[in-house]
């Protein structure tokens, strides 16, 4: 009997994390992951705030902030098109929480990321151009210790 009681209580968990979407996060591109997100025909999104700085000295950690006014706002998922697996997060929403969310992502240079909200069944999207000043595999070795150019 106590398995049994172990299997119920194991069941509300695993309802509540869904399926694990691995083909979206192995997805090649991005427009193979907005196809997956069926966000090819996405819908613009004035009610959506996408904060980046717009140049970051560092792309180890980058700070952004996605918010939706959008009824109804179910999911979150940020894209990166300079990455070589494009989808860096998604947000799975909870009706009764407010579609606020701030994470820290890594970007390997210079590109747009975007923003895809699915709000009352509809896709939105939008999306910032973000400049990376220093790419992130040299940012963890000091400056002064760094290699310099052989003149020769």
């Amino acid at each position: 009997m106590p398995i049994a009681w172990a299997a119920l209580a194991l069941k509300p968990i695993k309802a509540m994390a869904g399926e694990w979407p691995q083909a979206l996060f192995n997805a090649p591109t991005s427009q193979a992951a907005l196809g997956l997100l069926q966000a090819g025909t996405a819908l613009p999104g004035p009610r959506i705030l996408l904060d980046v700085a717009e140049i970051v000295e560092d792309g180890d950690r980058v700070v952004v902030r996605v918010m939706s006014t959008l009824p109804s706002t179910d999911q979150i998922t940020l894209l990166a098109d300079t990455e070589l697996k494009p989808v860096l997060a998604q947000f799975n929403i909870s009706p009764d929480l407010e579609p606020d969310i701030t994470t820290h992502i890594r970007l390997s240079g210079t590109g747009t990321l975007r923003a895809v909200v699915r709000a009352g069944g509809k896709i939105y999207s939008v999306t910032k151009e973000v400049k990376v000043a220093e790419m992130p595999w040299t940012s963890s070795t000091p400056r002064s210790k760094r290699k310099k150019a052989d003149p020769s």
